[in-house]
């Protein structure tokens, strides 16, 4: 299976995208639970364009009609658990309920209730999950003896490799080999140009069904845009970014915020000729931005083991932060989605 490296980090500056689209088009309390709910409702999974995604679906479309447990693997907002979805709708348990379970909140009762069912269990940010749950875990899961038709099918996401919380001591060595016979990475949005256009358009069709409004085009100038954003945050921010184009209805407001993390992006856009010094320095940010945010993912966003690694100031490392853009994102941004 081929492996593709990943580098987390969504720094999205639109965070109050959601709450403006949810004061202008509310769900009612009915929808909204069912939306909350972990036995989430069938949806649509659209196919990527990209032949290495591609090659990932169909390695997995594969083992849909098995019961082995599958580890997933990308950054935050990549689509492990749309992708999760896709492998329960495409099995023999799709007429059971798909539950989404994040592994820091799990308690053991409520674990081991939810793999005594028929149907598929996500788990996300298995790396996160304590000892005793893991433990009832790897119980549930017959110690290596198959997850069996009583149990439900198990798929696990994850930003980290969980190898290394294995080698730190905070993740049983047998549970992580128990779910890691399969194991596939996702590539970043960054990585997978190609899926942009269909992914925008399948958000801006869902979102405007949802709120009962016509479905706005893809000018060639915001497709442009789309596709050569750098996407850090992935589908998710792709999403957000959607709902916000349709909830304040100009594409120009919507998008204000993407615009501060192009830091070339006025010499792309007045199609002046980029001098030799100009193209190093847009490389040279580039592969700043690039190298923080690797150190940051690996240091698990701990600012200050990163500014060390990177032989710079704290607050050098603060000021480079605001600089990029992602200088007041939280911890929740690891959640593994």
């Amino acid at each position: 299976m081929s492996a593709f490296q990943s580098i987390v980090r969504w720094p999205l500056p639109c965070r109050d995208l959601e709450t403006v689209y949810h004061l202008r088009f509310p769900m009612t309390p009915g929808v909204r639970e069912q939306r909350s709910a972990d036995s989430l409702p069938p949806s649509p999974y659209v196919p990527s364009c990209s032949p290495a995604m591609s090659g990932v679906e169909q390695l997995l479309l594969g083992l849909a009609e098995t019961d082995l447990p599958i580890l997933l693997l990308g950054e935050g907002g990549c689509g492990k658990q749309a992708l999760a979805k896709f492998v329960h709708d495409s099995s023999p348990r799709r007429t059971h309920p798909f539950m989404v379970i994040k592994a820091a909140e799990v308690t053991v009762p409520a674990l081991v209730e939810r793999m005594a069912g028929p149907g598929t269990l996500y788990i996300r940010s298995i790396q996160e999950l304590n000892q005793q749950c893991q433990s009832a875990l790897l119980e549930a899961c017959g110690n290596g003896k198959g997850n069996g038709a009583r149990n439900a099918r198990l798929i696990v996401g994850a930003v980290q490799d969980p190898e290394f919380a294995v080698r730190c001591g905070h993740f049983r060595e047998d549970l992580f080999y128990r779910l890691s016979g399969i194991t596939s990475r996702l590539l970043p949005l960054r990585h997978r140009k190609e899926d942009i256009p269909a992914l925008a358009d399948f958000f801006l069709g869902k979102y405007a069904s949802e709120s009962g409004l016509a479905k706005p085009g893809l000018s060639s100038e915001l497709r442009h845009f789309l596709v050569e954003h750098t996407w850090i945050g992935n589908v998710t921010e792709l999403q957000l970014v959607s709902k916000a184009i349709l909830a304040l209805g100009d594409e120009a407001e919507a998008l204000v915020g993407l615009h501060s993390l192009l830091s070339d992006g006025s010499e792309i856009r007045n199609g002046a000729p980029l001098s030799l010094k100009q193209a190093a320095r847009r490389a040279s940010r580039q592969a700043e931005r690039e190298l923080i945010l690797e150190v940051l993912s690996r240091t698990r966003w701990n600012r200050k083991r990163a500014a060390e690694e990177l032989q710079i100031s704290y607050k050098a490392l603060l000021y480079k932060l605001k600089q990029i853009g992602v200088e007041e994102q939280g911890s929740e941004l690891l959640s593994g989605r």
